[in-house]
């Protein structure tokens, strides 16, 4: 995985692996969150409220729902944290588990990937190894990979296994099925921490109902387990972000054909 791992950060970043920072280990650009080497301690900073409340129950629950927007931070608050427990002098979790259901977006296939099973997750796995990349460099991501203290596990290999001493990050969770989410759900092990993340308005499964939203209200008041609902003023990625959802959530609502119309007048 480290071979493909290099070549994803080469690619991707267009600098040799140093994250687009000269190697510094800070970001540039204005991230909304802070950037740190791996010989500092992770620092995970809120930058709305639902972001505060998202980190305060985290910290104060083992089961953790959120699910908001794209750019509302769900996943990168998630990744910082784990990095937070798992790199902290006494780790509260031995390790970083990975989940992303294996499915192309908008029924977009790219057909078989080459590889070893780790090879062919990492494009997966890429959307969470860029959250990872702004509170740590790619040396130290590349060592958490090859250490094992982070590791991503696709559904048809979870089943049987107890995930324990696990900060455990399920991501894009509104493309599970409510059986595999269960199935995800049931993983948990002594001393884990789950966190399962999602936008409810961007589902792939064709029709098929959301294990996210069926697990949500299935759990919702069960001691341990936290629900969060991150919102449009939430969104840090770009505030241009916020305006396209309007924008397109307008058109939905206005039929194609009047608007069609208007567009002729």
């Amino acid at each position: 995985m480290s071979k493909r791992l290099r070549r994803y950060e080469d690619e991707g970043n267009g600098n040799g692996g140093n994250g687009g920072n000269g190697g510094n280990g800070r970001t540039s650009g204005g991230s909304p969150f802070q950037q740190l080497r791996f010989h500092d301690q992770v620092v995970v900073s809120a930058k709305s409220e639902g972001q505060k409340r998202y980190i305060q129950e985290v910290k104060g629950n083992d089961i953790i729902f959120c699910v908001g927007p794209a750019g509302s931070g769900k996943t990168a608050i998630a990744v910082g944290l784990a990095l937070q427990q798992v790199l902290a002098p006494v780790p509260t979790h031995k390790r970083i588990v990975l989940m992303r259901p294996v499915k192309e977006a908008c029924e977009e296939h790219i057909g078989y990937l080459p590889g070893s099973l780790d090879e062919k997750m990492i494009p997966w796995a890429a959307p969470l190894v860029d959250n990872m990349a702004v509170f740590v460099d790619q040396a130290r991501i590349r060592s958490l990979f090859e250490s094992k203290l982070v590791e991503t596990i696709p559904l048809a290999y979870v089943r049987g296994r107890s995930l324990n001493e696990s900060f455990i990050i399920v991501d894009e969770a509104q493309n599970y099925t409510p059986s595999q989410l269960l199935l995800i759900l049931t993983r948990i092990g002594r001393g884990s921490k789950l966190v399962v993340n999602g936008d409810l308005d961007q589902n792939d499964l064709g029709g098929q109902p959301s294990g996210l939203l069926d697990a949500m209200q299935r759990l919702e008041g069960m001691r341990g387990v936290a629900m969060v609902r991150l919102g449009e003023r939430d969104i840090v990625r770009n505030p241009m972000i916020g305006e396209i959802l309007r924008r397109y959530q307008r058109c939905d609502e206005v039929p194609a054909a009047d608007y069609a119309n208007s567009a002729k007048g």
